[in-house]
């Protein structure tokens, strides 16, 4: 009897108990939840934003009122007063766009707008391949001593929908001596031994970082580049352009994002692919290779590697090596070391070539040149004899005619060493696991 009227007397007590310890954090976490859905792509704190709309980090968006564009990034590159916007839009288009700025208060950390929206233009890019869409460029114009956070646009006069953050050149970095920018790995991109094959050459030549944009891989690529990333040497880049229809996963859009990306934090910005390497012939690096060409052209801005096919699939090659670097190198994929069948045409300059540019002397890139320079600089194409772009590819011509070129195999001890050591790395502490 007594025990029953002693729970009777704790029973409400109890029950408050149970609100405190099970209800409210049911909805502590589902409050968190909500949060957490709500704010992925934003780049600054949910608070921040409750009133002012998504700001979007590394995502495509349409432009409200002209659902044919599509904008990706924005960046100030301090030489004019121009924010330039990286862009999708159809190659025969008069769409107009509007752009407007937003600040953040520092003290209150509220988004308001200082200025009326002002007209935009839109630049198409040369080379669209015959594509219905076409990589743009929008420039909106600041005003002098303007420092905005955010642009917003639409095509109409209508508020903006999304809203992006303004990438301004920073005023304290670390700079690398040659950054490496690599399109948009794609349909689940498979090839591990290449990644780590032209990391570690691109490294012994002077690649000291890599900005890899990033559309879907297979795991084991997964896990080779979050290695890389874990180890300060390799930036990766979500790449989900829409689905219209552009040239190749819309890779001059890429190719611009990735120069005015590394523009101010690097000396040097290379642009090529996977299955390419910039070979130099007479001097061990990029660096020692452009101080030569530097002496002789000191105004060079940007400097041209032809480009000659290595047949990818040939028969391996193997006089001067070992047989352990044999099998080393087959084991780990080394074509590089292995494939020596080099085209005997080497194309001219304006025709498949990659290049290094000094992004303080180049407006701006394209994917086989460099049309738009600084007034005073030149571009210089790298003679034969100093340096080709050895792009290694599956020759479906019987007829093609070939030269053994062993150039490559300088590398050979020191590109085998880096090779054992990635995979000892990656076979430890790594497992293959889906890219975040």
């Amino acid at each position: 009897m007594n025990c029953s009227r002693s729970l009777k007397r704790r029973l409400p007590r109890m029950k408050s108990i149970c609100r405190k310890k099970i209800i409210w954090p049911l909805l502590c976490a589902l409050c968190v939840i909500v949060l957490v859905w709500t704010t992925e792509d934003l780049v600054l704190p949910f608070q921040r934003f409750q009133s002012f709309g998504p700001v979007l980090n590394h995502k495509w968006t349409s432009v409200k009122g002209s659902a044919d564009l599509h904008v990706f990034s924005a960046y100030f590159t301090g030489r004019d007063n121009l924010v330039r916007i990286v862009s999708l839009g159809p190659t025969v288009s008069t769409a107009r766009v509007t752009c407007s700025y937003y600040f953040l208060d520092d003290v209150t950390d509220k988004v308001e707008t200082r200025d009326e929206g002002v007209a935009g233009s839109i630049h198409q890019m040369r080379d669209h391949h015959g594509m219905k869409f076409n990589n743009l460029e929008i420039t909106c114009p600041l005003k002098k001593g303007s420092y905005p956070h955010f642009v917003g646009l639409s095509g109409t006069r209508t508020s903006p929908r999304n809203y992006l953050k303004i990438n301004y050149p920073p005023t304290k970095s670390f700079k690398a001596e040659f950054t490496v920018c690599i399109p948009a790995l794609h349909s689940n991109f498979s090839g591990m031994t290449e990644v780590v094959q032209t990391l570690e050459f691109d490294q012994m030549l002077g690649a000291r970082d890599f900005t890899i944009y990033y559309t879907s891989a297979a795991p084991e690529v997964d896990a080779v580049l979050r290695m890389y990333r874990d180890r300060g040497v390799v930036k990766v880049v979500p790449w989900y352009p829409p689905d219209v229809d552009v040239h190749y996963h819309a890779q001059i859009a890429s190719v611009r994002d990735c120069f005015y990306r590394n523009m101010h934090t690097s000396d040097y910005i290379v642009f090529k692919d996977l299955d390419e390497i910039l070979l130099p012939y007479k001097h061990r690096t990029w660096q020692q290779l452009l101080d030569y060409i530097m002496e002789r052209h000191p105004q060079a801005g940007a400097f041209v590697f032809r480009n000659s096919f290595l047949h990818k699939l040939g028969p391996d090659i193997t006089d001067g090596m070992g047989n352990v670097d044999i099998q080393i190198s087959k084991t780990f994929g080394l074509y590089t070391l292995l494939k020596r069948q080099r085209q005997t045409v080497i194309w001219k300059y304006n025709m498949r070539a990659k290049f290094i540019v000094n992004p303080m002397r180049v407006h701006n890139v394209e994917i086989h040149e460099v049309k738009d320079l600084m007034k005073g600089y030149s571009r210089e194409v790298v003679n034969e004899s100093l340096g080709l772009l050895f792009h290694y590819k599956q020759f479906v011509d019987a007829k093609i005619k070939t030269v053994k070129d062993s150039a490559a195999l300088r590398y050979r001890e020191e590109l085998i060493n880096r090779v054992k050591k990635i995979y000892h790395i990656l076979n430890t502490q790594y497992q293959r696991s889906t890219f975040t």
